[in-house]
């Protein structure tokens, strides 16, 4: 529910969806989720795209960054705000993740080099 302040969520084929699938937060049964080529959660192309690694994350930090807007514009988020914002939380998204792992390979790193040289 967008006026509670979290990310939305969707009925698909009998379970809940919240930032856990890429796409539009609209039920498959819609007339916009019906073409091979539409991204709605649960679509093959959605489903395609949730094994690339943080696509989840990215959708959720997205998904949470449109319910906030709406509710400080107080109306539906436009075409605008939802592709242009999609960039940014790509970056900031993978920029995160990258500098997760990169700290914990250097970690990783240390600690092999002091017990290679015991």
């Amino acid at each position: 529910d967008d006026e509670l302040g979290y990310v939305p969520q969707v009925l698909v084929d009998g379970k809940w969806r919240e930032g856990k699938n890429i796409g539009f937060n609209i039920s498959l049964s819609e007339p916009e989720c019906n073409n091979f080529y539409s991204i709605c959660h649960g679509t093959n192309i959605s489903n395609f795209l949730n094994i690339a690694p943080g696509f989840n994350s990215f959708a959720t930090l997205h998904d949470q960054w449109m319910v906030d807007v709406s509710r400080v514009k107080g109306e539906a988020m436009g075409v605008v705000e939802n592709f242009g914002s999609m960039v940014p939380a790509l970056f900031i998204n993978y920029g995160a993740i990258y500098e997760k792992y990169n700290n914990e390979a250097n970690q990783a790193e240390k600690i092999n080099e002091l017990s290679f040289y015991d």
